[in-house]
């Protein structure tokens, strides 16, 4: 599931701009263990910006690793 808005900056003055583009996305993969052994969940949420100028800046937000 991949979210996408538009994010606004307050600049002086208390003018806002559009200071581009930011996307966070969210990726879990399972890893299935043979026999009883528990699976591996690895979940990773990323913030991406896309700013006005083309610079592209990626966040890693949050990453988890667990057995289930």
């Amino acid at each position: 599931m991949a979210e996408a808005a538009l994010w606004l900056m307050v600049g002086e003055g208390g003018s806002s701009q559009a200071s581009g583009l930011g996307i966070r996305s969210t990726m879990k993969s399972r890893l299935v263990a043979q026999g009883p052994v528990p699976d591996l969940i690895s979940r990773s949420t990323m913030h991406t910006v896309i700013n006005k100028d083309g610079t592209i800046v990626l966040q890693r937000e949050r990453e988890s690793i667990s057995c289930k």
